[in-house]
């Protein structure tokens, strides 16, 4: 898996944390930093709330938001459509690996930093086989 880093680690990060899947969001939660500020929303809607409202160092976002929903990859047909003037990382940590790749292209292509999170949620959203922590996204 490739790392990544940030060359200057912030103090704190704030962060958002878009999914349909709570018990993902708890796992995901135990790893963040005490001085990280975790959002977490569920649909479409909420997140586009949050960034009209928000300044956010990162963004991780499901492809699949549950049945009836909008999805990830309108939230980011969406962002690239209106030039949301967002200065954030993207992470999509979708199991869709089709659907993750197209949005983390989509975003890379309408200038935005993006990376997709391939295998991120193998163990029951242990988390433990992943590289990934709230650290230093490594």
């Amino acid at each position: 898996m490739p790392s990544f880093t940030f060359s200057i680690m912030p103090d704190s990060l704030n962060i958002l944390f878009v999914d349909d899947d709570a018990d993902r969001y708890r796992a995901f939660a135990r790893k963040k930093r005490p001085q990280d500020r975790l959002v977490y929303v569920e649909t479409v809607e909420s997140a586009l709330d949050m960034l009209r409202s928000e300044v956010f160092d990162i963004v991780f976002l499901d492809h699949d938001l549950g049945e009836g929903n909008l999805e990830g990859k309108d939230l980011v047909k969406y962002i690239c459509a209106q030039q949301m003037p967002l200065d954030c990382i993207f992470i999509i940590h979708s199991m869709n690996s089709v659907g993750g790749m197209n949005m983390k292209n989509m975003l890379s292509d309408c200038g935005y930093t993006a990376l997709y999170w391939s295998g991120a949620w193998k163990k029951s959203y242990g988390v433990k086989d992943s590289s990934f922590y709230f650290g230093g996204i490594q």
